[in-house]
């Protein structure tokens, strides 16, 4: 009895987590990219497709039901095509585009980049020839 209680008492913890991370996420509100909406899109139409395919008896709505994720695999590799032929930086994500606008404005700017120099001698080299041991 007592591993039951303390089953139940880490799966209720577990639970907590899992949900407080989804919380997290959805409070952050990254994107990723574009086309992520479709895929979350796609996964949630596609459970409901074969959960009503399984359920059903009806040989003609087995069939529509196989249609209709047939036409949503099609338009999801439409939209796809149409976004890497024409906007393909929309596949990109939120983060690798701001870094990208980033860089275009550090470049537009035009002011030269210094660099520090760097003492590439090894401690063993500087030690040997009695340099400074900064």
């Amino acid at each position: 009895m007592r591993l039951f209680i303390y089953l139940q008492g880490k799966t209720n913890l577990l639970l907590e987590q899992f949900w407080g991370n989804i919380a997290n996420v959805l409070k952050s509100g990254k994107k990723h990219n574009a086309f992520n909406p479709f895929t979350l899109f796609f996964f949630v139409a596609a459970f409901v497709v074969f959960c009503l395919y399984k359920l059903t008896d009806d040989a003609e709505l087995k069939k529509y039901l196989i249609y209709s994720i047939i036409i949503v695999m099609f338009f999801g590799c439409l939209m796809y095509l149409l976004f890497y032929l024409f906007k393909p930086d929309r596949l990109q994500s939120e983060s690798y585009l701001l870094e990208d606008k980033k860089l275009n404005m550090i470049g537009q700017k035009g002011s030269d980049i210094l660099i520090n120099p760097v003492n590439l001698t090894t401690p063993s080299q500087m030690l040997n020839e009695g340099g400074d041991h900064d």
